[in-house]
């Protein structure tokens, strides 16, 4: 691949990652994991679930009583933003210094590899929830409140982890393709056609 190539690709899948990272910031901040229509005779809301915080009637609480499933949501959720921010940042500093690049190719496909595990994870209890009819609270919190399946609405973060999981690994590729060909030239003294 040429030089100018490379970079064609580079920032088309960097802006990807970073637009990715902003996604998952955004995410931690603001009900976007599930959205639960709550019905009663007077009237309808719904509750908004993040991955740190819950939000029903205009007020904010704090997780109680999860499953197991769901606390394990949380923790990949955790991990995987941690890897998606830490990869950036080396992502962009092994772009200016070469000798890191190896480093952040191997980073950003372990984000990557991070971001697929809770991907799966979130899409697996999601339909689970949805056919079993279940909630992510082993002791519902409201009184009157009935999970069911049918409530839930489709999360939009659930449509865009898919592709943020197949941007970051092929960023990775990217890096990786990149970095491993450098070390081919250099190691049988060749020269690259730029």
């Amino acid at each position: 691949m040429r030089k100018q190539e490379w970079r064609i690709f580079f920032v088309i899948f960097e802006i990807l990652a970073l637009g990715c990272c902003s996604i998952m910031i955004y995410a931690c901040f603001n009900p976007t994991l599930f959205q639960v229509v709550v019905k009663s005779c007077c009237h309808i809301s719904s509750i908004g679930v993040g991955p740190f915080l819950w939000y029903y009637d205009g007020q904010t609480r704090g997780f109680e009583n999860v499953t197991d499933a769901f606390r394990f949501i949380q923790v990949m959720y955790g991990v995987s933003l941690t890897a998606v921010v830490v990869s950036q940042i080396l992502t962009i500093r092994g772009y200016m210094k070469k000798g890191n690049m190896k480093v952040s190719g191997y980073a950003t496909t372990g984000a990557a590899v991070f971001l697929a595990i809770f991907s799966l994870a979130y899409t697996l209890q999601f339909i689970l929830w949805t056919v079993n009819k279940t909630f992510i609270f082993t002791r519902l919190p409201l009184s009157g409140f009935v999970a069911d399946g049918n409530l839930f609405t489709l999360p939009f973060l659930l449509i865009l982890v898919w592709p943020m999981t197949i941007a970051m690994f092929c960023l990775g590729g990217v890096i990786m393709i990149h970095k491993f060909n450098d070390d081919i030239y250099e190691q049988f003294g060749m020269m690259r056609i730029e």
